[in-house]
């Protein structure tokens, strides 16, 4: 099952052009010059909150560009469940925001007031729907790939590698993007 379409001509289509070497620039240069004012204002858990999130919308992105792509590829094999994904995905980026807001606002204040015990009351739920969103996003992604690889359907042990790569997006990325990059190669 190769690739029919062509590949899609947006913005977020960097993502499947790109060269390993960029998305791990564009993943980790803007956390670690944030990480760089450390010496200046001394090191705050606001500073990590923001690194981490800088880090985090470009691994979505790349997520969700892969997983769009990919499910009009595959949807003759698998139904691609693309309104679910796409809700994973915002959600993950919208709870990650602001959650990332709601630390800050926290560690800038110095302690928890009676105000923020109910947003934290609400936000372990929230949380636990989070990170169920991001590791069904990765399996979304990996799964297809894995499926336009072997051009058959696969099964839960044969996803497991791209997972994993596509879960440590900073490692994975040497070894997923050239894959990716090679799969639409023809689509240009």
């Amino acid at each position: 099952m190769q690739p029919t379409r062509s590949a899609p001509n947006t913005p977020l289509a960097f993502f499947l052009r790109a060269q390993a070497w960029q998305l791990f620039l564009l993943n980790t240069a803007p956390a670690l010059l944030v990480l760089s004012f450390v010496p200046q204002t001394g090191f705050t858990p606001v500073i990590l909150i923001l690194a981490l999130t800088i880090c985090a919308v470009p691994w979505l992105l790349w997520l969700h560009t892969l997983g769009a792509t990919l499910g009009r590829v595959t949807q003759k094999v698998v139904r691609p469940h693309m309104a679910f994904f796409s809700f994973n995905i915002v959600y993950s980026l919208v709870f990650l925001l602001g959650f990332a807001f709601l630390l800050a606002e926290i560690f800038r204040r110095g302690s928890v007031g009676e105000e923020f015990s109910l947003v934290l009351g609400l936000a372990i739920p929230a949380q636990l729907y989070a990170a169920f969103a991001i590791y069904h996003s990765v399996y979304y992604v990996a799964r297809r790939l894995t499926i336009v690889e072997l051009q058959r359907k696969a099964s839960v042990g044969e996803v497991l590698q791209n997972f994993v790569l596509m879960f440590f997006f900073p490692i994975g990325v040497w070894i997923t993007q050239p894959k990716i990059r090679g799969l639409f190669a023809h689509l240009r």
